[in-house]
């Protein structure tokens, strides 16, 4: 079994913030025991797949969700591409470290120990928290030191849109437009999803056929986040040089030789550079996906249309587990390389589908192309008056002269050719860049140390320690995860610009901590046990879907949504980079550590670990995640200003709102 919990106790859900999104229903886990049993009991079984199943529901309603969204939003317009890959860079890290090393963990400290620590890990975490200052309301005035005379010039984006609003005869054809645009870009993300889902049931027939041990294992499995931190860390500088809908492309079509190769698949030297390549298509495409979402939306649907990535990562995922299920039944040698290689096929139409759509206004501002990017404005906006009112605004962040108007490239922006960024952005960078930067890497690195990838990669190998045996059952079992995945992340899309990215983290963080802490505790009944516990089982894989739909919920998109939102216009690129750098490196650690990790501490142990981790974020999202719902991309210097980050857990409580 992978959970334990014996008794919890809920209190209501706040709507309000996305910063209290991270608070989970407050759920009271009392462990009465951990002992040895003369037999294996069914009520092990059970409670290790319940709480499996809780921790995944706690992380994706609040940190799975909240972390993207919140890193996306937080940072200046100018940093926010090229700072949020700081964040997703710290992800992927993460996610590498965790789904590289998880197996030999818990076979080095058993699989009870394992979860132990994951689940002091998450209980720190939680401590983390209190300094992430609620982005739901104003960005500039949550993280820069004071309105500064430029800030205080801008227009607040979000207040005319609001008046544009209005009007009583909006068709809302341009937000349909940026709605459709915005899903089609999306799309990329169902391909990475699926690569995750695939890889881990095709991993049980590559480990038959090509004879790899569990090193060699976490090594296939993590070297694609590896890879994906190098091109996070290359796409910020990408994206601001040939454009957002480009970089794009590039990510397509690298993926699609990833998966070209993967198919093919002779030996384990192919599969691995199968992988690298994919992996960097995956950097590129994590970055960029959530930026040009958030750049073509309207403040109003930003939290909506920048999850959208997330979600179609879920959709992805849970399409894996499905393939994998039927595809097992060919032969060993045909299976496994028709799961890799078919993923070539939807890159190479999407790779010619993102060329038909627009490029992103801000990007074209940035370049100077005043009157291409007008056009698009025209045709995202529902009303050429708020067309007319978004790209005032965009100018005078971008440091364009407000009555600057004009063909292409009549006025080139020199403060945006991406000269400087890196010294504004680490070397040098203001107060509220500073935060906003925290906030990104913060989210991005909480997102995966807390142990997802270890569940959405190895959840067979759980699901075998908890008790389930044949391959079907295991494979049937898995889908049930992604199956999960996808339904919490429709509904946090749907909370995303309502409750908010704070409150939706704070939720689902709350949710992870108490399903892992079940997982670890089932987990390591059944190990302790010479008989088979059914309910230890059952509690293992209840567990794990709650921990997925937690998760989903919250954690999984808002990190996205959160990182390429706050950055300024011309930082954001490279900001966002930063963030999927971190991502990746951290997604690279876990999957390449997990088996060793629970090897040494069990895999219950593992548990427990990403359950402190889990407490350390929910503390860190507390503190210093402010709510960017509502929020224009040009209004987020001033949330993360000096005054209130620093009052963030009062000035974004709904109690003291008027």
């Amino acid at each position: 079994p992978i959970f334990a919990g014996q008794s919890w106790k809920k209190t209501p859900l706040s709507y309000n913030h996305r910063r209290n999104g991270l608070q989970p229903h407050r759920i009271r886990i009392q462990l009465d025991y951990v002992a040895y049993f003369p037999a294996k009991l069914l009520w092990g079984l059970t409670l290790s797949i319940v709480a499996t199943y809780t921790f995944v529901a706690f992380f994706n309603i609040g940190l799975g969700l909240v972390s993207w969204v919140y890193n996306s939003e937080v940072f200046p317009l100018k940093l926010r591409a090229q700072v949020a890959s700081i964040g997703v860079a710290m992800n992927r890290v993460m996610n590498a470290a965790v789904s590289m090393s998880f197996i030999s963990i818990y076979k080095t400290i058993t699989r009870r120990d394992l979860f132990y620590v994951c689940c002091y890990i998450n209980v720190s975490l939680d401590i983390l928290l209190f300094f992430l200052p609620e982005t739901k309301e104003e960005m500039e005035m949550v993280f820069s030191q004071k309105y500064s005379r430029n800030l205080a010039a801008e227009t607040d984006l979000r207040q005319n849109e609001e008046k544009t609003m209005e009007r009583g005869n909006k068709d809302h054809k341009g937000s349909k437009y940026a709605f459709a645009c915005a899903v089609v870009t999306s799309m990329i993300s169902i391909i990475f999803g699926y690569d995750t889902g695939v890889m881990s049931g095709a991993m049980i027939f590559i480990k038959e056929e090509l004879e790899i041990s569990d090193t060699q294992q976490e090594v296939l499995v993590g070297i694609l986040n590896i890879c994906a931190l190098v091109g996070s860390l290359a796409a910020g500088r990408t994206a601001d040089y040939i454009g957002r809908r480009y970089t794009i492309t590039l990510a397509s079509i690298l993926f699609m030789v990833g998966s070209i190769l993967m198919g093919y698949g002779p030996n384990y030297a192919i599969l691995m550079l199968g992988r690298c390549v994919a992996g960097i298509g995956v950097g590129f495409a994590l970055l960029v996906a959530p930026v040009y979402s958030a750049e073509i939306s309207s403040a109003e649907s930003r939290g909506f249309l920048s999850s959208l990535p997330e979600l179609c990562i879920g959709i992805g995922i849970l399409l894996g587990y499905v393939i994998n299920y039927f595809l097992g039944k060919l032969s060993l040698e045909l299976g496994w390389r028709l799961m890799l290689g078919i993923a070539a096929v939807p890159s190479l139409a999407l790779a010619f589908g993102i060329l038909r759509m627009p490029e992103s206004p801000r990007w074209l501002i940035m370049q100077g192309r005043l009157g291409k990017a007008k056009e698009v404005l025209l045709q995202i906006s529902d009303t050429e008056q708020e067309a007319e009112l978004r790209f005032k605004d965009i100018k005078i962040a971008a440091g364009i002269g407000e009555n600057s108007n004009g063909p292409d490239h009549e006025e080139i922006v020199q403060n945006n050719n991406g000269k400087g960024i890196w010294k504004e952005l680490i070397v040098r960078p203001s107060y509220s860049v500073r935060w906003m930067l925290i906030a990104a890497v913060g989210i991005h690195f909480f997102e995966h140390a807390t142990g997802i990838e270890a569940v959405m990669l190895y959840s067979p190998r759980i699901f075998k320690k908890a008790g389930v045996t044949t391959k079907d059952k295991l494979l049937l079992t898995t889908i049930g995860v992604g199956l999960t995945k996808v339904i919490f992340l429709i509904i946090a899309t749907f909370l995303l610009d309502r409750v908010g990215r704070r409150r939706l983290l704070l939720v689902s963080i709350g949710g992870m901590i108490c399903s892992l802490v079940v997982l670890g505790f089932s987990l390591t009944m059944v190990d302790t046990s010479h008989e088979k516990l059914l309910w230890a089982l059952t509690l293992s894989i209840v567990a794990t879907y709650i921990y997925v739909a937690f998760f989903n919920i919250g954690l999984g998109p808002v990190t996205w949504v959160y990182s390429s939102e706050i950055f300024p216009l011309k930082l954001r690129a490279q900001g966002a980079s930063l963030g999927v750098a971190v991502n990746r490196l951290t997604n690279a650690a876990i999957s390449m550590s997990f088996i060793s990790i629970y090897k040494a501490i069990t895999i219950g142990g593992a548990f427990f670990m990403f359950a402190g981790i889990s407490v350390l974020a929910w503390l860190f999202f507390y503190f210093f995640l402010p709510e960017t719902k509502g929020k224009s991309l040009e209004e987020m210097e001033m949330l993360f200003s000096k005054k209130n980050t620093r009052n963030v857990t009062t000035e974004t409580d709904p109690r003291h709102n008027v």
